[in-house]
């Protein structure tokens, strides 16, 4: 897999996202961000997407910052 040199958007199907991964509560969210030093790179740092709390950077060791499938979703469908 190479390493992506855009920030364009990204399709993902929500539907699509199997039963098993689904159940699990550690989900985060993410977005493109330049990569400092690096001009046309970009990186993907892990945002919490967790319901009733602000969208911010996070810890993805953290399991505090994790959430459930369905609060990852509507924070996905609502950016």
């Amino acid at each position: 897999m190479s390493e992506s040199t855009t920030s364009e958007a990204v399709s993902f199907n929500l539907h699509r996202t199997p039963l098993e991964l689904r159940q699990l509560d550690r989900w985060m969210g993410t977005q493109f961000e330049p990569r400092k030093g690096k001009p046309g790179k970009v990186d993907k740092p892990p945002y919490r997407v967790r319901a009733g709390e602000a969208i911010i950077r996070a810890d993805k060791t953290d399991p505090d910052n994790h959430a459930p499938f369905e609060e990852a979703a509507a924070a996905y469908e609502g950016s």
